[in-house]
């Protein structure tokens, strides 16, 4: 979407697809560019995608406001293996993501990353 925004968070194989802001946070939506993953398994290359969960997940502020990025989670079907591996993410540390409880986002450590509430689908 744009470029800028792409170079300030400098993450490999991920664009800015489209952006949302509110009076206290800015959520990301990013998209992976790559196709398709090596299995872990079998290291046979697939991109047979079998689902795609997005998580929130909570990064630095800018300007006063909490930024979060709605990255899609896929896992891929292996067609010569018979198994579902999850994209790994280098970037993405296992501690920091987030789920959605309804329409609260909390963290791993089930700590509420933000009290209101956020309704990230309409967003």
């Amino acid at each position: 979407m744009d470029f800028n925004l792409d170079a300030l968070l400098n993450l490999p194989n991920v664009t800015v697809f489209s952006y949302s802001t509110e009076l206290e946070f800015i959520i990301l939506n990013i998209h992976l560019i790559n196709e398709g993953i090596t299995s872990p398994h079998c290291n046979n290359y697939t991109a047979l995608i079998h689902q795609t969960r997005t998580k929130l997940v909570r990064d630095l502020s800018i300007f006063g406001r909490l930024v979060y990025l709605k990255v899609p989670r896929r896992q891929f079907y292996c067609g010569e293996c018979k198994k579902s591996p999850t994209e790994s993410l280098t970037w993405l540390n296992h501690g920091s993501l987030g789920y959605l409880v309804g329409n609260v986002a909390i963290d791993t450590k089930f700590s509420i990353v933000k009290a209101q509430t956020l309704d990230i689908y309409k967003l």
